[in-house]
């Protein structure tokens, strides 16, 4: 049942796949895994008050699993609580301090919400971690510009070589990149916005198992 409704989820059948992770539950109550599952199920067809519930549950059940935070920082993003979408996303990072996805989706909470420093710092966080990531690297530039530093990112070419950024004492210093990417399993990004429009999510999409 639960590889079904991963199937139903990654071609968008989310109705399908709500009823088949809570079938699964009612045989494995509880499964942290499942519910994450069935919470980013729900985020997709915007039922967010349940979402957020079985989030909730999720990371209560496992709550050293960085996955659940991720998405339990987008639900609430979803319905404007921006603090609690912060916190959500500062814990997965304290799990997983390399993740460049979990800084990403931070500072676009951040500069939603005008906290341009911080945003700057988590944009920095992710473009360290994963020099690819261009949604990051905009949102950078846009948090500079809104600090009056123009847009000019802290990274340039430089004998083959990349700078490493400048940052504010206290600020969260980056771990060994890994070498390859480090990716949240069964993460949605449910709030890509067309490029032409304010800050952006992480684009790196994935189905949610």
């Amino acid at each position: 049942m639960v590889a079904l409704g991963v199937t139903y989820a990654a071609t968008s059948r989310f109705d399908d796949a709500v009823d088949q992770f809570k079938t699964a539950l009612t045989m494995r109550k509880d499964h942290p895994e499942t519910l994450h599952r069935l919470g980013a199920a729900l985020l997709s067809l915007d039922r967010k008050d349940e979402a957020i519930e079985v989030l909730l549950r999720a990371v209560k059940v496992k709550p050293d699993h960085p996955d659940g935070y991720y998405n339990l920082g987008l639900a609430y993003r979803r319905i404007d609580r921006p603090d609690e979408a912060i916190k959500a996303f500062q814990q997965g990072i304290r799990l997983q301090p390399n993740n460049p996805v979990l800084h990403a989706a931070l500072g676009s909470v951040l500069l939603e919400i005008e906290r341009f420093q911080d945003a700057v710092d988590a944009y920095e966080q992710a473009v360290w971690l994963d020099p690819n990531d261009m949604d990051s690297q905009r949102n950078h530039g846009i948090a500079l510009e809104r600090l009056g530093r123009g847009g000019r990112g802290p990274w340039r070419a430089c004998a083959g070589r990349r700078q490493e950024p400048r940052r504010r004492p206290g600020a969260l210093l980056p771990g060994p990149r890994p070498g390859a990417r480090t990716a949240l399993g069964g993460r949605l990004d449910y709030f890509r916005q067309p490029s032409s429009a304010g800050p952006t999510t992480p684009r790196r999409t994935t189905t949610s198992g």
